[in-house]
């Protein structure tokens, strides 16, 4: 009831062009909202199912060409493109979000609107301009239910779902272009001031197809994701569902979903892991070329393609944090308050997603591991031990699965509450496409964001996973997670995954 309220809410806030961002009124609008929630969508879906099929057989694939041509492209290759899809499928959903909170979020919604409604203001701002229902929405409907679909059905969702492949495609484009290669500077920033590591990461020749920094450790926490989601959901399946047709992973897979974190421990995937590759993979003593063209895995050939994008993506990084410090201490913000309030707020919003994007890596990555091996390793047992406690069947599994639920219920809110705040106006003089750049898009908002407080905390947990357990308030940012799940804010989602 509650979701579907939030539906009607945001349609009827679009249709009357009560947004925060005016990009050309509802003809125009409508259609940028349905293609952001269509590009989140099939991203958050994606992701998760590519990494459902990875360890499949090539017979389990066989009645599923078009998700046999999604792994190859992935996993062909000895240096496999998982970790540089993550990089341009990150900026589509935080792209795709932060649009979607622009147009759903309504300041403008007059309060005659509600006249005989016995209404008081704070409750027409809290349901009807805060952006609530459009989190509510944006959540189930956009995150979970695909999340959900993917991990259950992974082949299925790869299968029917249009468009997979091209957006995929569009995602290693993006990663190719460089714009996020700031991130990397990040990270050694970091690794100066906290990690101090000794040990560089290969960064590829820069091409199209070339691994442009060797995280494979990320792909694998991902791996675990999946795996130790898919126990919970369906645990969570049967309990809610009686009937027979729903199909669980296991069911569904051939009891293959379990097959990933097995892999995964059986191959040593530690904090120094290594990408696994696939059956497909063909290893040759020469340089490999992938299907565009690009050598792969050339360790050979200089950087300097690789080089040339990081200068690149840090100007581009330094210009949009001047971009945003300006129209902040300029009061260009849809948030009307104190410049310096806004900051504050944004340190404590920028420092908790940091925290649940880089504890989504350490905790999945350690997963597999016992108490002895965690402390054999010099890692700190105690968010294991909260996780372990917070199972209801009294495994980490079930532990962690909850506070990926929790964590997804934290970030989301969080990244509307930034994209909010760095919604600007006064700009309405420049060039139109410009202006779709700069506030439509929120291009530079973007870019800052993604590569300070999600990729870079993502990468550096991969990179110094026992570090990132051990940070101050590690710890509560988990039993906050899992308190937050406690609301049970994500039982719309289940149920729709149940009724699919």
């Amino acid at each position: 009831m509650i979701l579907l309220i939030s539906c009607i809410i945001c349609l009827i806030g679009i249709f009357s062009d009560y947004n925060a961002i005016q990009l050309g009124g509802p003809l125009v609008e409508v259609p940028l909202f349905i293609l952001a929630a269509s590009v989140l969508f099939l991203n958050e879906g994606y992701q998760v199912a590519i990494l459902g099929v990875r360890y499949f057989q090539q017979e389990l694939m066989q009645q599923y060409p078009h998700a046999k041509k999604v792994r190859s492209l992935i996993f062909s290759h000895d240096y496999d493109r998982l970790p540089r899809l993550f990089l341009g499928q990150s900026f589509l959903v935080v792209t795709s979000t932060f649009l979607i909170s622009g147009l759903t979020t309504f300041i403008d919604w007059p309060s005659e609107y509600f006249d005989g409604w016995n209404l008081p203001e704070w409750a027409i701002t809290l349901l009807f301009r805060s952006g609530i229902p459009s989190i509510v929405v944006c959540v189930n409907l956009f995150q979970l239910v695909p999340s959900l679909y993917g991990q259950r059905f992974p082949r299925e969702l790869l299968e029917s779902l249009p468009s997979v492949y091209h957006t995929i495609i569009t995602a290693l484009f993006i990663e190719s272009m460089g714009i996020l290669h700031c991130t990397f500077l990040i990270v050694d920033v970091l690794d100066f001031a906290i990690a101090s590591a000794e040990e560089k990461w290969e960064t590829g020749n820069g091409n199209f197809g070339s691994f442009p920094s060797q995280f494979s450790q990320l792909t694998e926490c991902f791996s675990t994701v999946t795996s130790s989601m898919s126990s919970y959901l369906t645990s969570n399946s049967t309990s809610t569902s009686t009937s027979t047709p729903t199909t669980t992973a296991s069911d569904n897979s051939d009891g293959r979903s379990n097959l990933i974190i097995e892999k995964a421990a059986h191959e040593g995937v530690s904090a120094r892991g290594g990408s696994v590759p696939t059956e497909e993979t063909e290893e040759t003593e020469e340089v490999e070329v992938d299907e565009v063209g690009a050598q792969v895995g050339d360790k050979k050939a200089k950087p300097l393609k690789f080089k040339v994008k990081v200068i690149c993506s840090t100007l581009m990084w330094f210009c949009s944090f001047f971009y945003i410090m300006y129209s902040l201490f300029h009061r260009r913000s849809l948030v009307d308050a104190n410049p310096i309030v806004l900051v504050l707020v944004l340190g404590f919003t920028f420092a908790l997603v940091w925290y649940c994007e880089g504890l989504k890596i350490a905790i999945c990555g350690t997963a597999h591991m016992s108490n002895a091996d965690l402390e054999a390793r010099g890692y700190t047992t105690a968010l294991h031990d909260i996780l372990n406690q917070a199972g209801s069947d009294g495994t980490t599994s079930n532990g962690i699965s909850r506070f990926l639920l929790g964590r997804q219920l934290i970030v989301v809110p969080l990244n509307f509450i930034i994209a909010n705040i760095f919604s600007f106006q006064g700009y309405e003089d420049i060039p139109v496409l410009w202006y779709e750049l700069l506030i439509g898009f929120s291009l530079p908002c973007v870019l800052f964001t993604i590569q300070l407080i999600q990729l870079a905390p993502q990468v550096f947990a991969g990179r110094h996973t026992g570090e990132f357990l051990s940070l101050p308030g590690a710890a509560n940012v988990v039993k906050f997670a899992l308190m937050v799940e406690r609301l049970g804010l994500t039982k719309p989602a289940h149920g729709i995954v149940d009724a699919l």
